[in-house]
């Protein structure tokens, strides 16, 4: 049955980190005491963390190939995906537009952004990192939308950098995003700094706030 499939895995895991297969165990919902399976050679329990095979600690801080999703709406400053564009070339970065209609949305010139994805099918997980630029009330209007919400709750959860212009904080608001180091407030001399922080990848420190259970 599924219980004793995972008490077998469990007890498994045992064998190669105690403090992990706990938490995997918590997540489980397994109750039981984890009874480390039985090995033909005694588990080693000395051994220390190689550097060598940290894939953290040798991570290189780049955004060559990766991707960037921009969610606009209706007043997005004209400028901005202009040259949020032209940042992300620099770095080697994609940007991928997110808008909530298909057809995409009209800047603050009146000229259409044309979307790469539309907000119910184009989810934060799909990106790197993200950025939210659009004027406030926009982001009050994207506030009220379960999509635009959880594009991004999703991407705070998932410890990405979240890079947003100074009207969309409504909407940050909404997802219930605390501010930290890899929550970006963008403007005309701070894109270079979002740009720095989305190649360091992951936001890992955020991770014991969006999951406390694990620590």
């Amino acid at each position: 049955d599924t219980e004793a499939v995972r008490a077998r895995m469990l007890s498994r895991l045992a064998n190669v980190d105690p403090e992990i297969a706990q938490k995997v165990a918590f997540g489980l919902g397994h109750e039981d005491a984890i009874t480390p399976a039985p090995t033909a050679v005694p588990a080693r329990t000395d051994l220390t963390p190689s550097p060598a095979l940290s894939i953290l600690l040798n991570a290189k801080a780049t955004l060559k190939g990766r991707l960037v999703g921009c969610l606009v709406a209706d007043g997005t400053d004209a400028q901005f995906v202009i040259g949020l564009r032209k940042e992300l070339t620099k770095a080697g970065a994609k940007l991928k537009i997110i808008a909530p209609k298909v057809a995409g949305a009209k800047d603050s010139d009146g000229n259409r952004i044309v979307a790469d994805f539309q907000l119910a099918g184009g989810p934060s997980v799909l990106f790197d990192a993200v950025v939210l630029a659009m004027p406030e009330e926009a982001a009050r209007q994207l506030a009220t939308q379960p999509a635009a919400v959880g594009f991004v709750q999703d991407a705070f959860s998932h410890l990405k950098v979240i890079g947003f212009t100074d009207g969309a904080q409504v909407l940050l608001k909404k997802a219930g995003v605390a501010k930290d180091s890899g929550v970006v407030q963008i403007d005309d001399s701070m894109g270079a700094k979002f740009v720095a922080q989305a190649a360091q990848g992951r936001t890992w420190s955020r991770e014991k706030t969006v999951r406390p259970h694990l620590y």
